[in-house]
């Protein structure tokens, strides 16, 4: 959803004229009926749009399971229809669907076979689809997550002189690691203040754990925050924990490097292509809590590694992971000359 708003609201909409199909699942725990039904609606408005617009490109962003699947349908009609076509698989969840699943490899195959681009959220994706999924690698193009840099050009280093502050920012999900969070908490020293910003299924029970555990920390929790929430946030903490089992390529890190926020994530995905390990941040196993806690004492008592690692994580960011960046890929996706 990100990622789709940010190439509407950019300057690729001065060479597109867009026709938006709208997939996000606004309701929770919708019957399997009631989902089977709005994908096959969408899939009918697609084909309407096919015989009765003059459509050149169809790309789409999915995300695991049957968004997956109702978005391959949909390239794979627009591929009958003689169209370009564009796939941009974005979670990291995918993982799952691919390992344990021949019917979702399967159906990757027919997908990656139908669409003349993939759009990969690094290296690591365009190295598991050519390996694991037997994509063809010229269709393969590396386009990391891209955000506004120029809204961050005031961020400025924060450095304390209490507290840390260490931000936990994603869906409260079990693959996100919040229970290594608890683990976290529970084991680290004083000197440090957690902020747990989001929302999901796990809530209720992580407070519940954090309150048994932890009950002398500082906890914060502010549910989830977007936009000038968030902005506010992420200029407040000195650290971004990222303690994902499963990620494509979280926008939180670029936002963080962003902001000048130190990052320490554990290595899933395509984390390693925009974090170095000792360069800009630190990266630990996913499930290691006594790495991420050592991560988190190292920058307490070295602020200047803490500022070293986000002044070069500012200028990774700018020079790389821009909406232009993007721009740039897109528009030779497209065949924009």
């Amino acid at each position: 959803m990100f990622a789709c708003t940010t190439l509407i609201e950019s300057d690729l909409s001065k060479f597109v004229d867009w026709t938006l199909v709208d997939t996000t699942a606004y309701e929770k725990n919708r019957s399997g009926f009631s989902r089977l039904v709005s994908g096959i609606s969408r899939i009918l408005k697609v084909m309407y749009y096919l015989c009765f617009r003059d459509i050149e490109v169809v790309m789409a962003f999915s995300s695991k399971g049957m968004s997956f699947i109702e978005k391959g349908i949909m390239i794979r009609i627009a591929k009958v229809f003689g169209k370009r076509t564009i796939i941009a698989p974005r979670s990291g969840l995918l993982i799952d669907n691919f390992d344990n699943s021949n019917f979702y490899r399967n159906q990757a195959n027919r997908i990656f076979s139908s669409s003349d681009v993939i759009l990969c959220q690094g290296r690591y994706w365009k190295e598991y689809f050519i390996k694991i999924l037997n994509a063809e690698e010229e269709k393969c193009v590396v386009l990391n997550n891209w955000i506004d840099v120029e809204s961050y050009k005031d961020s400025t280093f924060h450095s304390s002189t209490g507290d840390l502050k260490v931000l936990f920012l994603s869906r409260i999900e079990k693959n996100k690691g919040i229970y290594d969070l608890v683990k976290i908490i529970k084991e680290s020293e004083k000197g440090f203040e957690f902020i747990i910003a989001g929302e999901g299924s796990e809530l209720g029970q992580l407070k519940i754990d954090i309150g048994l555990a932890c009950p002398d920390k500082k906890v914060t929790f502010t549910g989830w925050i977007s936009g000038k929430e968030k902005r506010k946030v992420l200029d407040v903490a000195d650290m971004l924990l990222m303690l994902s089992y499963r990620e494509g390529l979280p926008n939180v890190i670029l936002e963080a490097m962003a902001s000048k926020t130190a990052v320490i994530s554990t290595k899933v995905g395509a984390v390693e292509d925009v974090i170095e390990n000792e360069g800009n941040g630190l990266l630990v196993e996913p499930g290691d809590t006594e790495g991420m806690i050592k991560g988190m004492y190292r920058y307490q008592e070295n602020e200047q590694l803490r500022r070293s690692h986000t002044d070069i994580s500012y200028s990774r960011v700018v020079e790389e992971f821009s909406t232009n960046n993007a721009i740039s890929v897109f528009k030779k996706c497209l065949e924009i000359g």
